[in-house]
């Protein structure tokens, strides 16, 4: 287009609300285009001069066309994300949350209206992404604490695990107070095993079987000898009946 063609098109189509459809159809049309690399202070501003380069690489009815879908395609990925699977690891609940923000800062700059129960619903998945957050970050506490050298630890160190844990409260926070504490939550934690992701058994459980198992095998260790001897015993009776009968007797 003519620059009378290309400022009039200006003119008419400046609207601070395409801005993230009009920056994202410039980075597919222009990725190295100048104004792409400027920060983003005033939107109004902004898609101004996003939207005169644009010009320079797309037509009217390009940039229209790619503004109108986008719409309904964001509400689709929103739709998409909060009813799926909540993320299994931290990386994944980071990534998960970042995403239903940009996408409703996409829709707001759209001017895109969630309904109530949207509204609702991103409401409610943010808050299993947020219940989610907090059990594996205390997995992870709980998994620092069994290969914490209690002893060696500083103060602040078992305050943080103990504040991150909400164990009970402790006035003082005193080393002294905390490594007993810390060290009875340890041994009562379920340990979870790396392969399967079975539960295995408490600690103190664990030794209390070991002992059973232990004080079993000695019973049974203290049987086979008992049997062990009896049946030298007998071998030695019936060789001595072999050897009476093989004598004859002297009269």
């Amino acid at each position: 287009m003519n620059f009378t063609e290309k400022k009039q098109a200006y003119q008419k189509m400046q609207d601070p609300a395409h801005l993230c459809c009009d920056r994202e159809l410039l980075t597919k049309k222009s990725p190295d285009a100048l104004v792409l690399k400027m920060g983003v202070v005033d939107q109004a501003k902004a898609q101004r001069e996003i939207l005169w380069a644009l010009l320079d690489v797309a037509t009217v009815e390009e940039i229209e066309s790619y503004r109108k879908p986008k719409k309904s395609e964001w509400i689709e990925k929103l739709v998409s994300l909060i009813t799926a699977s909540v993320p299994e690891t931290i990386e994944g609940l980071k990534v998960a949350d970042d995403t239903v923000c940009e996408l409703l800062d996409q829709l707001e700059a759209d001017g895109i209206e969630l309904t109530d129960d949207q509204k609702n619903n991103v409401s409610a998945y943010k808050g299993y992404l947020s219940a989610a957050m907090i059990d594996l970050r205390k997995k992870e506490v709980e998994q620092n604490l069994i290969e914490l050298d209690l002893e060696a630890a500083t103060q602040p160190e078992l305050a943080k695990i103990a504040r991150s844990l909400q164990l009970a409260p402790n006035p003082d926070f005193k080393a002294a107070t905390l490594r007993p504490q810390l060290d009875t939550y340890r041994l009562n934690l379920m340990k979870v095993s790396e392969g399967s992701g079975e539960e295995m058994i408490p600690v103190e459980a664990h030794l209390e079987i070991v002992n059973e198992l232990t004080e079993e095998n000695e019973n049974l260790q203290e049987q086979l000898e008992d049997a062990e001897a009896e049946k030298e015993l007998l071998e030695d009776q019936l060789e001595e009946e072999k050897k009476s009968e093989a004598t004859p007797d002297q009269e």
